[in-house]
């Protein structure tokens, strides 16, 4: 979260003030705002910033916390966190409730002033009491990542719900039951609590927050906290994905490039869905890895290594720039990326590393990863006993490969006693998630 989005509030602001504005005097504060917020949309910002100074300069509250916009971020000036500080805080003087919660912004991430979590706090207190709860979202999230704050786990969760509970604002509602949601999901920093989340991700998905929706399809596909269920997944995540989620589709994407449900593998339909969950306004890291796979082997596309590595390179790039890597699927793909050497040095340890706390935080795939690194010897002393462990682990978490490749080592009678049915077992799961390996496999057993 940066201080730009605050833009879209302050423009929808300005739209109820300037309305009827035009017959006005152009000396009139407000018409004058009109004009630079005209000139600002059409991408005249040194026009814009001149009009906003002289509204600004007569009274205008609009103008003054544009220009404190315009300063923060070097809009048709030089980025100046001083002057934006001063303009927001004569325009939130006048109780601009927008201007109040860009304060809050500038202490809470130091911009310009010395970083003053309290000073934050006071201000997106202000702004609640005012009707606005952005800026309780905002310090939820900086007593749960002790940004500013002492580390306060508690306090985040019962501002989160406050949102919930209280807001006014559905869209700060549903961001609140996303973030409350995910972390009880999770187990982030509370019990896990997997019935919590769903009440929570439905309220974010009835308000249409898009993440909401995805983060439901994820739970239906889990079978944690409602019954498993394929359709309503693929629903949910077209849902989200038609609204412009790159999650969603990235998720859709993933249906046909593993088959799941009663969906055929259709490696073309795969890769159009990465394609556009990578050209989304949000990237989605997880599509790049798999349309960067897809290239690899020549999975419906013409093969294309350097497309490959192309799209390896990008999403290690914005993995290895995330300082806390907190979520778990991206600490799965960053760990993949050094295991097979895509889009940097193939590097065992941190391969190792970054596997073990995707599986510890409850990744689905990280668990079989591992398990294949055991049973290879790749960075660790081969162990079949090991990689027994972890296959099952994955095959839990409903990981066909991972059952696939448990089946294969009770078939074998690797690290396990041989057991032909219990492999027969584990193959028929596969299958039934779509795995075409395990699928032939039970083929060749029943031709026996």
């Amino acid at each position: 979260m940066t201080i730009k989005r605050i833009l879209a509030f302050i423009l929808a602001a300005a739209m109820v003030l300037s309305l009827g504005s035009a017959s006005l005097a152009a000396e009139d504060p407000a018409a004058i705002y009109k004009q630079g917020r005209d000139a600002y949309v059409a991408g005249d910002l040194e026009s814009a910033l001149e009009l906003f100074s002289a509204a600004a300069e007569a009274g205008d509250s609009n103008a003054a916390g544009m220009l404190g916009y315009m300063y923060i971020n070097g809009e048709g000036t030089e980025k100046d966190p001083e002057l934006a500080r001063q303009w927001y805080e004569k325009s939130a003087a006048q109780d601009n409730v927008t201007a109040v919660e860009s304060l809050g912004m500038i202490y809470e991430l130091g911009e310009g002033v010395e970083q003053d979590g309290a000073k934050a706090e006071e201000l997106y207190q202000k702004a609640a009491d005012m009707g606005d709860y952005f800026g309780l979202c905002r310090l939820a999230y900086m007593y749960l990542a002790g940004v500013g704050v002492e580390q306060d786990t508690d306090e985040a969760v019962r501002l989160y719900q406050l949102v919930v509970d209280e807001s006014p604002q559905d869209e700060y509602r549903a961001q609140a039951a996303v973030e409350l949601g995910y972390m009880y999901g999770n187990g982030m920093e509370v019990e896990k609590n997997v019935d919590k989340a769903v009440e929570l991700y439905e309220i974010g998905a009835d308000l249409g927050n898009t993440m909401a929706l995805n983060n439901m399809a994820v739970m239906y596909f889990r079978g944690e906290g409602v019954e498993r269920d394929w359709d309503k997944t693929l629903e949910l995540s077209r849902q989200a994905a038609e609204a412009g989620n790159s999650g969603g589709m990235e998720f859709v994407g993933e249906f046909y490039e593993e088959g799941y449900g009663a969906v055929d593998v259709d490696y073309a339909e795969a890769a159009k869905w990465f394609e556009k969950a990578v050209e989304a306004e949000e990237a989605n890291v997880e599509a790049m890895y798999r349309l960067g796979a897809l290239y690899e082997d020549g999975r419906g596309v013409e093969k294309d290594e350097t497309k490959a590595e192309e799209l390896y390179g990008q999403a290690f790039d914005i993995l290895s720039a995330d300082d806390e890597l907190a979520d778990a699927t991206l600490q799965r793909l960053l760990g993949e990326l050094y295991l097979f050497g895509r889009g940097v040095e193939q590097d065992y340890e941190k391969a190792l590393e970054l596997l073990t706390r995707a599986s510890d935080n409850g990744d689905i795939f990280a668990p079989g990863d591992l398990g294949n690194m055991y049973a290879n010897g790749e960075g660790v002393e081969q162990d079949d006993e090991k990689a027994l462990e972890l296959f099952t682990l994955g095959a839990e978490r409903y990981d066909a490969q991972a059952m696939l490749q448990l089946g294969r080592m009770y078939e074998r009678g690797e690290g396990v006693e041989r057991d032909d049915d219990k492999a027969v077992e584990y193959y028929t799961q596969a299958a039934e998630l779509g795995n075409e390996d395990a699928v032939q496999l039970l083929e060749q057993i029943n031709e026996e």
